[in-house]
């Protein structure tokens, strides 16, 4: 009889396809698993495929996710299984810091079929970046494969941009624009570039935007699967890459560092929600890092997706002049501009240091009602700019499972700890379904406050309340969106209940 069966360990995908592909052609499962001699020892090839790049991933030298090619490649010789299995992986995936680029690219024109295994791409630009690398000088049979190519892709002005790829001092940013027009399947795209210089529309912002809005003719694919957006790109603006946010397949989109000059401020906005118009994207996912908008632009970003169900805004002025900062505030505050979204938000993160509170003259707060946000789950914010000390749990949505906050050094923060005592008093009333409040603190404030009155607090509750020190580098930790409960505590975190008895 047999002891593992298909119900209690059921078939990994790889499995499930090749048991298809085998009842197709009339054949049973039984006999095509008949690949090796009875008796003998099963072998890597009896693997399925999941498990094969799971056991390449522990030998020796190989790190299948930080692309250790030359050693992949060399496995990938060994059979044909073997073959599809590896360059599947190693194809998946491009990253600037292990590839050439012009070597990549004339692949990518040779092989077709490699080029669709292509889903996600990762580019770094910069003074810097890169400089230690030995430039491929191409030989006249590149030359006419890459011309070949632009070619085939019919666009206007191939030819031109045939001959920039093949040049000897070519730019490398014409290299990733041709390497993006050969791969038809990209899912998500990350671009970074700290250079410091005039602000000028990147020129893959302009081929996606050009491509996707049907201004560029030829048979180039559409990036109808791009749909994981990171940019982090010093020397451009928000206008610049405003097309962007008309992609119809985007639905997570980070900008990091990405600021917005320009006119007066009704002309900027105005200019700019003709650019993105309210309801004109499917964004999922919305994360605006290290930087700092205006209420009115970014009213408009917010404004933009149909419906919204994750949005993070971490607000800087270190990277900013003064003068684009102390009178572009506006009379709206968070609150206000977020309420556009308040019917589909699940996920909620906002924070902004000392400085940015004395210089915004405190707009960036939730201190309206939140009741209308009928689908938050997960809150995380500095508590002053929830509360001003007095109670707010009967401004959170019943819907609210996850509370989340970071004591900041020289705020109010610390006064407001008190307003938790009320959420645990009435938490039944306003916030039923609250399981977690997690608050990260620094070393002055654990050693200063009284923890004890709150833990007792929250001991008669059904409430998960969890106090962790700060990081070096203060803020939230990435692990916060993990809404697990059942993870380990670290050895930082308050023990809360070592001296109270659960309740049942």
């Amino acid at each position: 009889m047999s002891i593992i069966n298909e119900r209690d360990f059921p078939l990994l995908p790889s499995q499930v396809a090749k048991r298809r592909l085998v009842m197709k052609h009339g054949a049973t499962t039984r006999n095509a698993n008949r690949s090796r001699v009875p008796g003998s020892g099963a072998t890597l090839n009896d693997l399925p495929d999941e498990l094969i790049l799971q056991v390449l991933s522990y030998l020796p030298g190989i790190d299948v996710d930080r692309f250790q090619i030359s050693t992949l490649l060399s496995i990938s010789l060994a059979n044909r299984r073997l073959y599809r299995i590896v360059i599947g992986k190693v194809y998946t995936t491009y990253n600037s810091h292990f590839y050439e680029p012009y070597l990549f690219l004339r692949t990518m024109v040779s092989n077709p079929l490699l080029a669709e295994m292509v889903q996600s791409v990762d580019i770094s630009y910069g003074k810097w970046a890169h400089h230690e690398r030995v430039r491929y000088k191409p030989t006249a049979q590149d030359k006419k494969i890459i011309k070949e190519g632009m070619r085939t892709l019919a666009m206007p002005g191939w030819k031109n941009l045939a001959t920039n790829c093949n040049e000897n001092l070519m730019g490398i940013e014409t290299l990733h624009d041709a390497v993006l027009m050969h791969i038809p399947n990209i899912a998500s795209l990350i671009v970074r570039d700290d250079t410091r210089s005039n602000h000028r529309c990147p020129s893959w912002a302009d081929l996606i935007s050009k491509v996707s809005s049907g201004t560029i003719s030829g048979r180039m694919h559409g990036f109808e699967h791009l749909q994981s957006l990171n940019v982090d790109i010093r020397s451009s603006n928000l206008s610049q890459l405003a097309p962007l946010f008309r992609l119809q397949s985007l639905r997570f989109l980070t900008l990091r560092e990405i600021i917005e000059y320009g006119q007066r401020k009704e002309r900027k906005v105005s200019e700019l929600q003709r650019l993105i118009p309210p309801a004109c994207n499917n964004l999922e996912e919305l994360n605006l890092e290290h930087t700092f908008y205006s209420m009115g632009v970014l009213g408009v970003l917010l404004a933009s997706p149909r419906q919204l169900k994750s949005f993070r805004y971490d607000v800087t002025l270190d990277h900013l002049d003064e003068p684009h900062t102390s009178t572009e505030v506006g009379d709206a505050n968070l609150s206000t501009v977020l309420h556009q979204q308040e019917g589909s938000v699940e996920n909620l993160e906002i924070f902004c240091d000392a400085q940015v509170e004395e210089k915004t003259r405190g707009r960036i707060h939730l201190h309206d009602s939140l009741k209308g946000f009928t689908s938050l789950q997960c809150l995380t914010c500095p508590l002053s700019t929830l509360t001003s000390g007095s109670s707010f749990v009967e401004r959170l949505p019943p819907s609210l499972l996850n509370f989340r906050t970071t004591i900041r050094r020289c705020t109010g923060d610390q006064e407001c700890l008190g307003a938790l005592e009320h959420v645990a008093a009435h938490y039944r009333t306003h916030v039923p379904l609250l399981k977690e409040i997690r608050i990260v603190a620094p070393q002055s404030t654990m050693d200063t406050h009284d923890w004890k009155r709150l833990i007792m607090s929250f001991s008669e509750t059904s409430i998960t309340f969890v106090v962790e020190k700060e990081e070096e580098y203060g803020g939230f930790s990435d692990d916060w969106r993990d809404d697990s409960s059942d993870s380990s505590r670290s050895s930082d975190e308050v023990d809360l209940y070592s001296d109270v008895e659960e309740d049942d």
